[in-house]
Order: structure tokens, then C-alpha cells, then sequence
């Protein structure tokens, strides 16, 4: 009792400035253990280095007492506390050693022993003077010196300390990722400089060396530190993993106990839910109001056997209904009884639209299958059921107007009328196909040259270019992603009706131009200079069968143009016209860069 109140009492020390090192480094190593054993979730690890550190912080700040005391007594109280913190630095170091590389669990037998060894040196510095019997004076204070007993545990610290370090370097050589590598090197390196602190035996053998040992651990301190701050301490358990996953998933999760109390809720479920886990902890259902866990009643399923899933609709925080897909099963214990539900949910809103859009896309695309083919049956009626018949009545007239001697010229006249009237509805009829397959064709589409597309057009129509004396003027043309055959459909109809409708005597003059008008759109246009019309005729010219002169003027069926609205279409495009009665007119096409749809909906053009 007099030891401890001497110990106690203000009047046992002095200040000495060879104290403030030792206490202001261990200050930190006790801050540092502590740091990491807080950042580090209280892990295994983290809780052997802070146990390991918390024996250096008494080796070091016992310095402290022992520096400043002013007389033998104290300085041998503070001396046994000192030494009670080194006996068990080596056994620490071996048991932090085996946690980090994971080997506690097969040699936990021999971390036990060395912790009992060093239990054991513990209790001859209280009990005896074997390890301790008496104090030293030295320039900077009181030191230990140490007796017959520190001769094994000098022996035992080495074997430890040398042990531990070449498990760390083993495992250093062994390990396949380079942070893990990196890791284990800084741990070697930190407790290598760390042994500096041996230097401290040498006072206690006689030598008047002054203990320097917080040199090295303060070297320690820095890689150690920057060590755990990158590769971490963070234990790979199953409770960690569990913990991890829950808070970091991205559906929902709720745990309820048997009572029917919220227990667990993770961080999706107050997003998905629009909860608060921290105010949803400890409802019950009934106050959690959620028809995410109203299918059936609770005791139903909690004695269900089989994980359960179910769709419901909820609202979230903002009042949006949404479609949760929800897994509910009950947890049991080792007996077989259930102690609390999980409930598990997805937020399928998104995906269930996606679903509907899917599907009503293809219902679309199957009635427009279902189209396209009564289209093609049409095609066949029409290309067998009438212009076969047609064909006879034709062949027939020729047949009679081949022997028509006995003819009245009235008969002949209406015989001739008959046949013309049979070839104009023999072209009709092609061009109602013609028109029902540009309707039914739309896509795939290849890298179409335009250029080479007009320069086949002009060779087609290269007779009708000499007998008229027209001057096709063009420019270059671009490279767009479409139908070449209905694209050379479409200039063929353009190019034929500037030839057509020009005034007689005159020869046609035609200009063909494009330029690039943004949003990805290529404009194309051609103009002519013949009869021209009425502008405010221009959308009923693109109607089937429409006309605006008549046949005795300029033949054709007036479905030329209808055509080339179908095809301009199918690629995504518009067409227009511009007109001033015998002033020409000027088509202008507006065609995607990309041949696509889509492509003319994002750059806001509407087909019609």
C-alpha cells in the first residue's frame, strides 16, 4: 500500500525531458490501435493488432514513470509495469501473425502456449526478483536491470518475433495478387524496424546506452498505418459477408420475427419502400401499413415449408405505383420451428413495362404479318383472278379485229375502244402491284450510292432522253443505308414524269441536287421545268389513281407518285413537292442518313 501511494502521489516525480519521446510515441501507437480497431469493424485482426499495441503503449509510456521518478521505489513499480507489457509483445505479435494470414485456427494450440509463457514471465516480475532485481541510475533516470530469469525469456522473444517474420515473408511469396503481396512486405518491413526496440535490453545488461526504441517503433507507426489504411484489416467471415450483402444489395430485404416485429431492414428496402430503416426497425406489420407483406396471414406464412413468391403493387414515397416482385421464407432454428420471415423484393416496374412494350410490339408486328399477307393473297387475286380473264378478253378483240371485214366502222370503233380499255386496266392492275409490293417491303437495308442508282435510271431512260432532247443536270449524290431496287423505283417515277409532263416543242430540263440539312438528314431534290399545277393540289397528286390531267394530254395510271410516297416512307423519309402552273415543279425528298425509322423520329420528321 505504501509502494502504490508513493506511486500516486505528485511529490515521486520530477520533470525529465528524456521522458517526452517515449510518451508522445506512445501516445500515438495508442491512438493508432485504436483508430484502426474502430475503422476496422472491431475485427479479429484489428483486435489482435490493438491488443498487440496496447502491450507496446505500456512499454513505452511506463518509460515515462520510470524517467521521472524520484527515487528507486516508483521507478521499480513503473520498471515491473514496463516489463509486464514486454514479456507479452512477442506472444501478441505471434498471435496478430497467425489472424492476418489465417492460420489461427491451426495453430491455435501454440498461440495459446505462448500466451501462457508470457503469462508466466508476467508473474515473476509480480511476484519475484528473479526477472527484475533492481534499478539502475543512468544520465537520463532510473533504469531495470534484469536478472537470471530474461535469459529465456530473451530466447522466447526471439524464437517468436523471428517466427512470426518469416511466416509474413512466406506468405508474401506466396501470395497471387500484388496488393496481397505489397501487404504482407509492409507488415514485414513495420515489425522489422519495430525490433529496434530491443536496444532497450542493453541498459538492463549494464550498457549505458540511452533506450532509442521509440525510434523504431515510430517507424512502425508510419508503414504500419499506411499499410492497414490501403490492404485493410477487415476480417472475410461469413457474418462479415452476410452484413455486407444485405446492406449492399440492391433488392429489398425485411427480417420479422415471429411476434411479427420488423427486425432488419436494409438500405433498398427504405429506397424501393420509401421507409426509414431506422424508424421501420421495431414496427409491426400492421403498423408498417405495406401490402408488400399482406397475401396471406402472418401465421400462414411462417408455417409454410417452401419459399413463397408473389407479385404485389405498392406506392413509394412519392406516390408512383410500383410492381414488386417479393420472395417471402421462413427462418428456422436448429429444431425445426420458425423464428422469424424474410421477405425479399424487386422492383420489376421498369422491367414489367419493358414486358408490355414487348409484347405489344409483338402483337403489332403480327398483325402486320397478318396484313402483309392478306396483301400478298390480294396480289395473287389480283395478278390470276383478273388479269387472266383479262388477258382473254383482249386476245379475243385481236382475234376479231382480225377478221372484222364484215365490221361496221361504228363495230371496229367500239372494238378498238374495247381493246385500249383492256390494256389501260391490264396497267393498272401492274401498277396495283407494283404498289402492293413497295407497301410490303421495308427493309433490310444495305450502303446504297445514289450516284450509281441515277446513272442506272439515265441508261434506262436514255432513248426517252434523246427523242426529247432533255439536259439532265446533277450533282453528287450521297451514300444513304436503303432499298436500291426501291430507290431506283423511285427516281425512275421522278425522272420519267419530268420527261412526261412538258409542254410540247420544248425540250425537259431537269436538275438533280443534294445537301446535307442536319439531324442526320439528307435533302435531295428534283426539279423540272414543265407544265407544272396548282399548289394547293400538290398532297391529292401522292393519292393512288389521282390525276391531273387528263390521259389524251399525258397518259399514265396516277399511281407513279402514290409510289414513290411508299417508298420514301418505308425508308423513314418525307417527300413534298413545290408547283406554279408553267413553272415547273421541285420534288424534294428528305431521306435518314441511316436509312432508319428511328433515325427520322429523333431528327422530328413525320412521315405523311
Amino acid at each position: 500500500m505504501d509502494t502504490l501511494q508513493a506511486v500516486l502521489s505528485p511529490s515521486s516525480y520530477g520533470i525529465n525531458p528524456f521522458a517526452l519521446p517515449p510518451l508522445v510515441v506512445g501516445v500515438l501507437l495508442a491512438l493508432l490501435g485504436l483508430t484502426i480497431w474502430i475503422n476496422e469493424k472491431r475485427s479479429s485482426a484489428a483486435t489482435a493488432f490493438f491488443v498487440l499495441t496496447s502491450s507496446g503503449v505500456i512499454w513505452l509510456l511506463s518509460y515515462v514513470g520510470i524517467f521521472s521518478a524520484r527515487n528507486a521505489l516508483v521507478a521499480r513499480w513503473w520498471g515491473g509495469l514496463e516489463n509486464i507489457g514486454v514479456v507479452f509483445i512477442p506472444s501478441f505479435f505471434y498471435l496478430f501473425t497467425l489472424i492476418v494470414t489465417n492460420r489461427f485456427a491451426a495453430q491455435k494450440t501454440a498461440a495459446d502456449l505462448a500466451i501462457l509463457i508470457s503469462g508466466l514471465f508476467a508473474l515473476t516480475i509480480v511476484h519475484t526478483d528473479w526477472f527484475i532485481p533492481e534499478m539502475l541510475v543512468y544520465p537520463w533516470g532510473y533504469y531495470v536491470r534484469y536478472g537470471p530469469v530474461t535469459i529465456p525469456f530473451l530466447i522466447f522473444f526471439s524464437v517468436l518475433m523471428g517466427l512470426s517474420l518469416r511466416i509474413f515473408w512466406r506468405e508474401s511469396r506466396r501470395a497471387v495478387m500484388d496488393h496481397a503481396k505489397r501487404r504482407y512486405r509492409a507488415f514485414v518491413g513495420a515489425f522489422a524496424f519495430s525490433l529496434l526496440g530491443s536496444v532497450d535490453f542493453l541498459p538492463a545488461y549494464g550498457v549505458s546506452v540511452y533506450p532509442f526504441g521509440y525510434i523504431g517503433v515510430s517507424i512502425f507507426l508510419v508503414i504500419i498505418g499506411q499499410a492497414i489504411r490501403r490492404h485493410r484489416l477487415v476480417d472475410i467471415t461469413p457474418s462479415f459477408a452476410a452484413e455486407y450483402i444485405v446492406e449492399r444489395m440492391a433488392d429489398a430485404l425485411v427480417v420479422v420475427d415471429c411476434d411479427g416485429i420488423i427486425r432488419i431492414v436494409n438500405e433498398a428496402a427504405g429506397r424501393i419502400l420509401g421507409w426509414n430503416p431506422k424508424t421501420a426497425t421495431g414496427l409491426t406489420l400492421a403498423e408498417a401499413k405495406s401490402r408488400m407483406f399482406t397475401p396471406e396471414p402472418f401465421e400462414v406464412m411462417m408455417g409454410r415449408q417452401r419459399p413463397w413468391n408473389y407479385e404485389v403493387t405498392c406506392l413509394d414515397r412519392e406516390g408512383r405505383e410500383l410492381t414488386l416482385d417479393v420472395a417471402a421464407s421462413a427462418i428456422r432454428d436448429e429444431n425445426g420451428r420458425p423464428v422469424a420471415l424474410i421477405y425479399i423484393a424487386r422492383d420489376i416496374t421498369e422491367s414489367r413495362k419493358a414486358n408490355e412494350a414487348l409484347l405489344q410490339k409483338n402483337l403489332e408486328l403480327v398483325r402486320a404479318k397478318a396484313a402483309k399477307e392478306q396483301l400478298e393473297l390480294f396480289a395473287f387475286m389480283a395478278s390470276h383472278d383478273l388479269r387472266e380473264p383479262l388477258h382473254k378478253i383482249m386476245a379475243y378483240g385481236d382475234l376479231i379485229k382480225s377478221s372484222s371485214a364484215g365490221l361496221s366502222e361504228k363495230g371496229k370503233d367500239y372494238l378498238d375502244r374495247l381493246i385500249l380499255a383492256g390494256k389501260r386496266m391490264s396497267e393498272l392492275i401492274a401498277d396495283i402491284l407494283e404498289l402492293s409490293k413497295v407497301a410490303a417491303a421495308k427493309g433490310p437495308y444495305s450502303q446504297v450510292v445514289l450516284d450509281e442508282v441515277l446513272a442506272d435510271v439515265l441508261s434506262d431512260l436514255e432513248v426517252k432522253i434523246s427523242e426529247t432532247g432533255a439536259d439532265i443536270r446533277k450533282e453528287p449524290l450521297p451514300v444513304i443505308a436503303g432499298d436500291p431496287v426501291q430507290l431506283r423505283q423511285l427516281f425512275q417515277n421522278l425522272l420519267g414524269n419530268a420527261l412526261k409532263f412538258t409542254p410540247k416543242g420544248i425540250p425537259p430540263r431537269v436538275e438533280i441536287t443534294a445537301r446535307d440539312s442536319g439531324n442526320g438528314i439528307w435533302e435531295i431534290s428534283v426539279e423540272d421545268h414543265g407544265v407544272g399545277f396548282e399548289e394547293s393540289k400538290a398532297e391529292k397528286l401522292f393519292r393512288p389513281f389521282e390525276r391531273l390531267h387528263s390521259r389524251q394530254e399525258y397518259p399514265g395510271s396516277g399511281i407513279g407518285l402514290a409510289i414513290c410516297k411508299k417508298i420514301v416512307e418505308n425508308h423513314g423519309g418525307t417527300i413534298g413537292v413545290t408547283s406554279q402552273p408553267g413553272q415547273g415543279s421541285r420534288f424534294t425528298i428528305q431521306l435518314p442518313k441511316q436509312g432508319k425509322v428511328e433515325a427520322a423520329e429523333a431528327a422530328g420528321i413525320k412521315s405523311g
